[in-house]
């Protein structure tokens, strides 16, 4: 555990050093660029004084998990449309998918879905970073 002895001792709870926040939070399973941790730790450690509570530090690492469920979600989703295959959502994979819900839907329809989604030329498919676009813009995530 990062839990700092000597600082608890004196605060009178569990705390863990402002510069361990970086090492739990990966041991957690979250990466975060330098940038987001720092953010973090402003958050955490308002006052640097060097070291985090348990009040600060869970609501924290209580988003961060809630994030990688979202992605995860989002994901899992583009894998429905991939079948679970690498790579970008086409128009056969949008097809294939709009024939097993037995949606009657164009392939104009099917482009139009494509340029909407797309960031990039719509050949190139749907990658899983404009598939997270689309669906925070719908409210799914």
């Amino acid at each position: 555990m990062y839990i700092d002895e000597e600082a608890s001792e004196d605060i009178g709870e569990e705390v863990i050093a402002t510069k361990d926040v970086r090492r739990v939070l990966i041991g957690m399973g979250f990466e975060s660029s330098k940038e987001e941790m720092n953010e973090i730790l402003e958050i955490v450690d308002p006052d640097d004084e060097g070291w985090v509570t348990y009040e600060r530090f869970l609501p924290v690492a209580s988003l961060k998990l809630k994030d990688r469920d979202v992605h995860e979600e989002a994901e899992k989703a583009f894998q429905i449309f991939t079948a679970g295959q690498p790579g970008p959502i086409t128009m056969e994979h949008l097809r294939r998918v709009a024939e097993r819900l037995k949606e009657d839907v164009t392939d104009d329809q099917l482009r139009e879905m494509l340029a909407v989604a797309c960031t990039k030329e719509i050949s190139r498919g749907v990658d899983l970073n404009d598939f997270q676009a689309v669906m925070k813009r719908a409210g799914v995530l």
